[in-house]
């Protein structure tokens, strides 16, 4: 749930009713019954994930932003090919938002 919803890891150390308050706030455990709610929720965990534990600078860029990192594999010489399931995912992620 943090990384799918970009929620600090200081999260975990508040009391339960806090916690939960927040998580109510900001997703609705009922919509995982939804095969297609619960697909989008899991293809923003992926993207979001992908963001945060990339170690490579231009592997982050193509995971963040596919367009950014054609930009910059064009830069510097390479196929600027993009992966069509980021984008996908991209798409899937801004549609909880």
């Amino acid at each position: 749930m943090q990384t799918a919803l970009d929620l600090s890891p200081r999260m975990s150390s508040q009391q339960i009713d806090t916690q939960a308050r927040l998580l109510k706030a900001k997703v609705n455990v009922a919509d995982f019954a939804d095969s297609k709610k619960l697909e989008r929720f899991l293809a923003r965990f992926a993207t979001m994930y992908d963001v945060k534990h990339v170690s490579d600078p231009h592997a982050a860029a193509a995971a963040s932003n596919p367009l950014l990192y054609s930009a910059a594999a064009q830069d510097r010489g390479e196929n600027p090919g993009v992966d069509f399931s980021l984008i996908l995912r991209q798409q899937n992620a801004s549609r909880l938002t």
